[in-house]
């Protein structure tokens, strides 16, 4: 078989894989085992199968039999829940008359409690006594934002000091990833996004069932790897842009700190900062994809031995540029 055709084997197979990913999310949306909102949903009856709600309101009248989990959306709860209820940064508000036979947890929020409510499972959360009108514990948009802000910088910093030790172990690999985004922006940003859908619609899918969960660890733990050198050689790129402006020569450590240090501020923006600077190690990640396909496509007659103490022109400018 040549080349050409393993080539499009390999392609064909990709793409299989992808469709069938694909479809393990579309069919749980389209038979409401997964809510996107904003919106309420509300059960017919016994909810008889698992939930996951995204910024959507969950009622449920009259109870369930499965396992229901809220992200960013509340839990009204009525009758009598057989299963697991979990909500996150949202409450879970137990009308009166309900019962719950397993746990209930609220992270980031609490549980509310009207009268005559029966509890046999664990809660995860504070208890609060609740008159059964009303919606309390909504979100504070002004302290969620403080606190947001606070914790994004903290985590900026993390990265920033991750980062560094990235660039001392890996000098090359990171001069080869900024070298990689300067020239091909547009290919390495449009090769991140491309990574990212790939990453979600292969390990949420793989994650989701015992055989495919060490697989979906594997690929999460060189996902985040790569992710990482990607994040370093953007900010050398923008720690280069700001030594150009200051015009004066940059070191790698010092290209790298300095930007990382302008992604942790910007990761304080409300709401759109982890966004951006996620974009931006996505970025990166992608110009290291490209690099690795460029070199896997090199000819044999390409591959030839190297003279001692040659440089290519990639590492001729990591040298200057660490000098």
């Amino acid at each position: 078989m040549s080349s050409r055709n393993k080539r499009r084997l390999f392609l064909a197979a990709w793409l299989i894989a992808l469709a069938t990913a694909a479809s393990i999310p579309a069919l749980a949306i389209v038979r409401g085992t997964v809510v996107v909102g904003p919106q309420t949903y509300r059960a017919t009856g016994i909810l008889s199968h698992p939930l996951f709600a995204v910024g959507a309101r969950v009622v449920l009248p009259r109870g369930s039999r499965a396992m229901v989990v809220s992200l960013l959306g509340p839990v009204d709860v009525s009758g009598k829940a057989r299963d697991d209820i979990a909500t996150i940064g949202a409450p879970v508000y137990l009308h009166s008359g309900s019962e719950t036979s397993r746990d209930v947890f609220a992270l980031g929020s609490s549980v509310y409690r009207s009268s005559n409510v029966h509890i046999e499972g664990r809660v995860g959360a504070d208890l609060v006594p609740w008159s059964g009108r009303g919606s309390p514990g909504g979100p504070n948009w002004v302290v969620a934002t403080w606190r947001y802000s606070g914790l994004g910088f903290a985590v900026g910093l993390a990265l920033l000091l991750i980062c560094t030790c990235l660039a001392v172990a890996f000098p090359w690999h990171t001069a080869l990833v900024a070298t990689s985004v300067r020239q091909d922006l547009a290919r390495s940003m449009l090769a991140g996004l491309m990574g990212a859908f790939l990453f979600v619609f292969l390990v949420v899918p793989l994650g989701l069932s015992l055989f495919g969960l060490p697989f979906a660890v594997l690929i999460g733990i060189a996902a985040l790897a790569a992710w990482l050198l990607g994040l370093t050689g953007v900010a050398v790129v923008l720690g280069t842009y700001l030594a150009r402006i200051r015009r004066h020569e940059a070191g790698l450590l010092w290209a790298v700190v300095s930007g990382m240090f302008v992604l942790a501020v910007v990761g304080t923006i409300p709401w759109i900062g982890f966004v951006i600077v996620a974009f931006a190690g996505a970025t990166g990640a992608g110009s290291l994809a490209l690099s690795v396909v460029a070199r896997a496509r090199l000819p044999a007659s390409e591959d030839v031995p190297r003279v001692p103490g040659e440089t290519n022109p990639a590492e001729e400018l990591y040298i200057q540029r660490v000098k």
